[in-house]
């Protein structure tokens, strides 16, 4: 693993990403990962959703979705994140108004 610390951005993501999911009910639990650059990656619960927070880059998989955004589709890093954010919030949501069954 990287000894390299977190960078501002990777701390500011971590910070909204975490309180994205606390609103929406989920737990999330990051750790630190990779050898030749740090990022966090951890597994919401209980929707399963994976993301990863990178120097410059944020991914999530799960529900459908696979979203890799990347510093330089953004005019900066507070763009991509505020899209980021947007992304797994619907998500999230879209577990959540799941039709009923029909009953015959």
């Amino acid at each position: 693993m990287s000894d390299r610390p977190l960078t501002p951005f990777q701390r500011e993501a971590q910070h909204r990403v975490e309180e994205l999911v606390a609103r929406q009910g989920q737990q999330l639990a990051l750790t630190r990962d990779g050898r030749s650059e740090t990022f966090l990656t951890g597994t919401l619960a209980p929707s399963g959703i994976e993301v990863w927070i990178y120097e410059d880059g944020l991914e999530f998989r799960g529900r459908g979705r696979h979203p890799r955004l990347e510093r330089p589709d953004f005019s900066s890093l507070d763009e991509m994140l505020d899209s980021f954010l947007q992304e797994l919030g619907a998500a999230l949501t879209s577990g959540l108004a799941r039709p009923r069954a029909s009953q015959s």
